[in-house]
């Protein structure tokens, strides 16, 4: 079956640089365009995102426009003819041999494809299932962390979460420019913590845009520490660890915890995991507990319990808050 125009983003997040390989898919031409370049994203080590966008029936170039203006994906589907739109979500349905195909024209071998294609959380990959180029990148982290204890990143990657402060752009719901209705959060949060706001990642050079992630700031009373509670839809992609990574349990998911510290000492503590409609991020900045895994496992555990798909009751209750509480007076 011929493809309307569809753009593919395979995403690797490493220490704050992206890998990407965007694959364009034209019905009129033989072979397959691939590009590789550099592009900025969070800095989990060990977690490789797929996006598929859906765009409408135009020329490359109006495509990518198109794609960088406001208007959503339901609007732009809503130009396509039914019988296209209806190929569009079979293509991307989780696990869809489409998917998959796109995977291995990337230079996942087949089991990895796979796996990056079923949305699964505990579907894992290994190095080996990486392109070679990245594999060799990958296998060069995993040394570099079991050496130092630690993931470098730079002091301007990580000045967007070591100084959200300065980066919150409001406190109020409903958030606007979110494409998707946010998690829920447990209610015990408020009493530990203050909530700041909101924010997104690299807020100032998509300041107008739709965002598919979320970034919740508290403050706690006692101390100086600030958790962020970071969140992606996965409507239209989804978020793979590495095994080599794993080093942590969340319910019953893998995790990924390590620590970032910059060149100028900075640092911060990472949680990352993945549910089914969601992957989540948090940062602890500030705090020196003697027990920092089990204290951020703690948390995610409750935002787990309230928002895995497995117990999908727990989001449609009025238990456990979605919408913060008004920050406290300064």
């Amino acid at each position: 079956m011929k493809k309307s125009f569809v753009l593919a983003l395979i995403v690797v997040s490493v220490v704050g640089m992206g890998y990407l390989i965007a694959t364009v898919n034209d019905s009129d031409t033989e072979n397959n365009k691939q590009q590789k370049s550099t592009i900025l994203n969070h800095d989990g080590i060990g977690i490789i995102t797929s996006q598929y966008f859906e765009p409408p029936k135009l020329p490359i170039p109006s495509v990518v426009n198109e794609m960088n203006g406001d208007k959503n994906d339901a609007d732009r589907r809503k130009d396509l003819p039914d019988s296209v739109r209806q190929s569009i979500e079979n293509d991307f349905a989780s696990g869809s041999e489409f998917n998959v195909s796109l995977g291995e024209d990337a230079g996942f071998d087949r089991e990895g494809a796979e796996r990056l294609a079923s949305n699964d959380p505990n579907a894992l990959l290994s190095v080996d299932n990486l392109p070679e180029e990245l594999g060799d990148f990958v296998k060069q982290q995993i040394s570099d962390r079991k050496e130092k204890g630690y993931d470098d990143i730079g002091s301007s990657e990580a000045d967007d979460i070591i100084n959200v402060s300065n980066y919150i752009v409001g406190n109020t719901y409903p958030i606007a420019r979110l494409s998707f209705d946010p998690s829920k959060l447990p209610d015990g949060l408020t009493a530990s913590y203050g909530y700041l706001g909101h924010t997104f990642p690299n807020i100032y050079t998509n300041p107008d845009g739709i965002h598919d992630t979320l970034r919740r700031v508290y403050k706690k009373y006692s101390s100086n520490e600030i958790l962020i509670i970071e969140e992606t839809t996965l409507k239209r992609g989804g978020t793979t660890l590495i095994a080599e990574f794993v080093n942590a349990q969340v319910s019953t998911y893998p995790a990924i915890y390590a620590v970032k510290r910059t060149e100028l000492d900075q640092s911060y503590k990472t949680l990352n995991w993945t549910l089914y409609d969601f992957s989540y991020v948090l940062y602890q900045v500030g705090e020196n507990s003697s027990s920092p895994l089990a204290y951020l496992v703690t948390i995610a555990e409750l935002i787990t319990a309230l928002n895995d798909k497995k117990t999908a009751s727990n989001r449609n209750n009025d238990e456990g808050g979605g919408n913060p509480p008004t920050p406290p007076p300064p």
